[in-house]
């Protein structure tokens, strides 16, 4: 006899406390026999990190890192309760995580941004991409700046980034912003001491379904 049927005869068993955790894709989520109330956490995907690159100065021959910007983390909601009913349907969809692209000097250098995650009627959103100096679009701009990625809301954290375009005193890499649990972070900034620093993607989103 399912759990279903137990339920609608009263007769209705428990099924045993778990944990779900869905790291990609997207499906659907069914509420155990027995259980009324589930507990779950949510974590949109991570922007990926700008490339950075090294360019020759054109005073006294200086060479000049442009280091790229870092991705703003996924947002996240932790333990929030749903009331369900045994056999409920839940859909959900994961966020991925946003891509390094780009490479070569003055090109497109910015990385993409993280995608949101949704669990049935509840979502956050991805984390937004690091952007470099000298970007073709995306907001970068021709001033030796690199913009950090934008939070992912709620709770997200934006990414490292500059305003002096790294001539001197500056990290090797900016870093991404960071998710929850392991998921969701920001791309790290590519660094700037090579001809095309490739940033680093960023992580992907989760949904983690508690009974």
């Amino acid at each position: 006899m399912t759990g279903i049927m137990q339920a609608l005869m009263g007769g209705e068993t428990r099924a045993a406390p778990g944990t779900t955790t869905y790291t990609s894709g997207s499906g659907n989520f069914i509420v155990p026999f027995g259980v009324r109330s589930i507990t779950y956490t949510i974590v949109g995907g991570g922007g990926g990190g700008s490339w950075g690159y090294q360019a020759a100065g054109i005073n006294f021959g200086f060479v000049y890192p442009y280091i790229g910007g870092g991705g703003g983390s996924g947002g996240f909601k932790v333990n929030q309760t749903l009331v369900v009913v045994p056999g409920q349907v839940i859909a959900y969809a994961v966020g991925a995580g946003g891509a390094n692209i780009g490479g070569g000097a003055y090109g497109n250098l910015a990385g993409t941004d993280g995608a949101g995650t949704t669990f049935g009627a509840d979502s956050v959103t991805g984390g937004g991409r690091g952007t470099a100096h000298n970007e073709s679009g995306g907001g970068g701009n021709p001033n030796n700046v690199s913009y950090s990625g934008a939070a992912g809301t709620p709770n997200g954290a934006a990414g490292e980034w500059s305003t002096t375009g790294g001539e001197s005193g500056v990290p090797a890499q900016y870093q991404g912003g960071t998710g929850y649990g392991g998921y969701g972070n920001g791309g790290n900034g590519g660094p700037g001491n090579v001809s095309a620093g490739a940033g680093t993607a960023g992580g992907g989103g989760a949904v983690i379904i508690s009974w």
